[in-house]
Formats: structure tokens, sequence, C-alpha cells
């Protein structure tokens, strides 16, 4: 374990100054984890473990979006292929499982936060599991999910039906729809009608069968892809 100052490593590790280091930092630790494994003490950087003989920067073009997208597309198949059981998983659960289930480190690599690498895994898993189906699942520990039983999901289901009415004239009032008929309102007026009680019944509708749900079973369904439904 060997800690440096920000002067330290610029100049040798990268050959640079303090300030231009500065300017150019995700670059540079975006390079500096593909070679090691560190961390931040106050000011100072940790270098914890060395995962493979440390290469200069070469000068050139940084990796762009797409190339980054590229590498976590590899760290999503590795995940994938190496557990079959994470073939039920979100762009989140990826994130958190990466560090234990990706061989190349691709937390470490890029430094990224959570959110950052969220949501490079779900555009991957949109990619690469086009046909993937949004499915509710529970968590069976602290790195897989499983499906709902039959029962949890029908209760789920019935929920929602009761909650959020797939006919959207029904959130509209008699007097309203009278008025749009002997066209006293336009058709406009009365979609963004439509709207306001669509928005308005959003905001409360996910916490309230949450609630009635957990009350029942105990936990809080999940929101996942079968990535399993979905062709390689």
């Amino acid at each position: 374990m060997e800690k440096y100052s920000r002067e330290e490593i610029a100049q040798l590790y990268f050959n640079t100054s303090a300030n231009n280091f500065s300017r150019k930092k995700e670059r540079y630790l975006n390079h500096l984890s593909e070679y090691y494994e560190w961390h931040m003490e106050g000011r100072n950087y940790v270098l914890d473990k060395e995962l493979k003989p440390w290469e200069p920067l070469r000068r050139g073009r940084p990796k762009t979006g797409d190339q980054i997208q590229e590498d976590y597309i590899k760290a999503l198949h590795e995940i994938v292929d190496n557990d079959p059981a994470q073939k039920l998983n979100s762009g989140a659960n990826l994130t958190r499982n990466a560090k234990a289930k990706n061989p190349n480190q691709i937390c470490t690599r890029y430094n990224h936060q959570e959110d950052t690498m969220s949501r490079y895994f779900c555009k991957g898993i949109t990619k690469e599991f086009p046909m993937s189906e949004k499915v509710w699942v529970k968590k069976k520990n602290d790195f897989e999910y499983e499906l709902l039983s039959e029962e949890e999901q029908t209760y789920l289901t019935g929920l929602i039906v009761d909650r959020y009415p797939d006919n959207k004239i029904s959130l509209l009032s008699v007097d309203e729809l009278m008025a749009y008929n002997q066209k006293e309102i336009s058709k406009k007026e009365l979609n963004k009608k439509i709207s306001e009680r669509i928005e308005e019944e959003s905001r409360n509708f996910y916490t309230c069968i949450i609630k009635k749900f957990k009350d029942k079973y105990g936990f809080i369904p999940i929101r996942a892809k079968n990535l399993e439904a979905s062709a390689f």
C-alpha cells in the first residue's frame, strides 16, 4: 500500500504537473484504475493493489463514451456468463454486484459513481438483451433476485388494476364528459385534464400499492429485467 499526494502521483505516474492532472483528472484516474485498485484518504491517493504491470498513459484521445459503454457491455456478459442467476437483474443491482462478480473489475477501472455505473449497465442491457421482459422480483440474497410466487404476483397485479384504471375515461367526471360531448371544452382541453389526473394518480400510486404489499408479505417487490427471455 503506497500513499501519494496529488503532486506526487501526477509527477511519478503521469509526468505532468498537479494543475494539468486536475484539469484532466477523469482521464488520468481512469488509466490509473486499469492498473491499480486505489482509494482516497483525505487528499492523498492510496494504491492498494497492483492489477497488472504499469504502462504510462499514451498521448492521444481518451476513450469515448461509446468505448466505455463497450467495456461495460463486456463486464455485463462476464457477470451473466459466470453466474446464470444474474440473468434476473437490473442496472442498479448489477452495479452492486460488479465488484464481486466481474473479473475485470469495471468498478475500479473507471472509478465511476454508482449512478453512472447503473446508467451504463442499463444501456448495455437494452442493447444486448432487446427482448428482455420487465418482471416483479424479490431479493433472494445480497446478489440475486427471484421471481414472485404466483400468489404474490396475483395479489400485486390485483392492487395495480384496482389502484390504476386501464380506462382513462374513468379518471374524468360525468360533467367533464358531458362538457366535451356538448363542445363546451375541446379535445385538447379534455386530454390535458386526463394527463393531469394521471399525473396526480401516479404520485401516490407506487407508495400505496407497495405499502399494501409489504404489509401482507413483509418485503418490497422490485422491478427488474428477465434477460433469460432475450436471445444472446
